[in-house]
């Protein structure tokens, strides 16, 4: 998480598609991070991490499979470009969390993680 948001953040405020607005309260807080990771995390992840860069990798080799999964995630995030390029990045991020544990459970946490801290500080 640390390392893709030392990326991300810097990328996503210069190219001007998100913006420092925290909105912090107490719902905000408790549960939209679980409500992210049920709702978002959890069927991406089953399905970029679980599906598509488990069969790549068995066709492909581990190294590329992380990098088509990635670019798939991305693309699946169009129209906006920028969007297409930090969701390419977190991809990357989300799949070496996934190759480094084995479990989905990991990747979906972090990218629940990604998408908490975009909701509750950053929008555009």
């Amino acid at each position: 998480f640390a390392a893709f948001a030392l990326v991300a953040v810097p990328v996503g405020l210069a190219t001007g598609f998100v913006a420092w607005n925290p909105r912090v309260d107490a719902f905000g807080v408790l549960a939209r991070p679980l409500l992210i990771h049920l709702a978002i995390a959890v069927p991406e992840e089953f399905l970029f991490r679980g599906l598509i860069q488990r069969l790549l990798g068995d066709l492909l080799g581990a190294r590329a499979a992380l990098v088509v999964a990635s670019v798939v995630f991305g693309l699946a995030h169009l129209p906006d470009p920028r969007y297409v390029l930090l969701a390419t990045a977190a991809g990357v991020a989300y799949g070496v969390v996934w190759m480094r544990t084995g479990r989905v459970a990991a990747s979906a946490t972090t990218h629940a993680l990604v998408d908490a801290v975009w909701v509750l500080l950053l929008r555009r």
